[in-house]
């Protein structure tokens, strides 16, 4: 019972790690791409995300693969979180029933 107990609160710990983490990777994300909006803030230029209609159409395929890449590393990222939360359960799970 006491193990069970244990056993689920490394499980609950290692889930909210993992948010956390993701949760982190995000605003690393965002913030990367909110720094050449603040240089143009500084240097008086004109912000780009302003008006998307101000956009041309290589600015939208640039932002697009931009926004896409992100999108691909972010589902990376969150599919190794998923599998090393679930190999790190399944090991400890193993090891305490090699315990018994």
């Amino acid at each position: 019972s006491t193990r069970l107990v244990a056993a689920h609160a490394r499980h609950k710990v290692n889930q909210l790690n993992n948010r956390r983490e993701l949760f982190d990777n995000i605003k690393e994300a965002t913030s990367a791409q909110s720094l050449p909006h603040d240089n143009m803030n500084e240097n008086g230029q004109r912000y780009q995300w302003e008006s998307i209609e101000q956009f041309n159409a290589d600015e939208v395929k640039k932002y697009e693969a931009l926004l896409s890449a992100t999108v691909f590393n972010l589902n990376n990222r969150l599919k190794r979180l998923k599998n090393e939360a679930s190999s790190s359960s399944s090991s400890a799970a193993y090891s305490e029933n090699t315990d018994n």
